[in-house]
């Protein structure tokens, strides 16, 4: 599966939980913006290893990317700069959720799952502190676009001045924003959609039975 197969699979992203929880063991986490961005990550790195004829804990130097990428035909590099786009987006909204979490932004995490999951087909290297206490009136703004896009995808757009310069200057410096934006984010959207809407209605059905309530919080 890739990032393309994943953006025209529809609005139902119910598939994408039991997906999700087969890989993630015990680490999965049920927030449905964490999930779908989950599947993103996951389906851009898969890409990334079957152009690059990698294995799941592989990793390229940088004069390996330029010499295997300079074979690529171009219909294989627009598909490369999607897909990465795909875990650029991922990777970013794992980000969010956890900040909005844990009031703090955690750089290192950001930077080693970016590298993770590219692979080395792209680097980031960590610049300042591992921990960054988010400044009170950055906090207003993101708790502020936050509330106004359940599915966080503002924050590429109208919000993406209230994200910690670390994200947001290296997603500028990738050159993938304008894809994330008008060829990830519409599907991205409508996927995370679907999943709050189930999640609502199974909250909902679960407090009509007087059973334990989801642990789940939704925007």
């Amino acid at each position: 599966m890739s990032v393309e197969q994943l953006m025209s699979s529809g609005n139902d992203a119910s598939h994408l939980i039991d997906i999700e929880k087969i890989k993630a063991g015990k680490r999965f986490v049920t927030d449905p913006r964490y999930v779908v961005a989950n599947a993103y990550i996951n389906q851009g790195k898969e890409l990334i290893m079957k152009l690059f004829g990698l294995s799941d804990h592989g990793k390229m130097t940088t004069a390996l990317v330029d010499d295997l990428e300079s074979r690529l035909a171009p219909t294989q590099r627009q598909s490369l700069s999607i897909n990465y786009a795909g875990i650029l987006l991922g990777v970013s909204l794992h980000t969010v959720v956890n900040i909005l979490r844990d009031n703090e932004f955690n750089a290192k995490n950001f930077v080693d799952e970016h590298n993770v999951a590219a692979m080395g087909y792209s680097k980031l290297n960590l610049n300042g502190d591992t921990m960054q206490i988010i400044p009170s009136e950055q906090w207003k703004k993101i708790i502020n676009y936050a509330s106004q896009d359940p599915t966080f995808g503002i924050f590429f757009n109208e919000g993406f001045t209230a994200l910690p310069q670390t994200i947001s200057d290296f997603l500028l410096k990738s050159g993938r924003l304008t894809l994330i934006n008008k060829a990830l984010l519409p599907p991205y959207r409508l996927q995370v959609q679907d999943l709050i809407a189930k999640r609502s209605a199974e909250k909902k059905q679960t407090k009509s039975k007087g059973d334990a309530p989801d642990k789940l919080i939704l925007p």
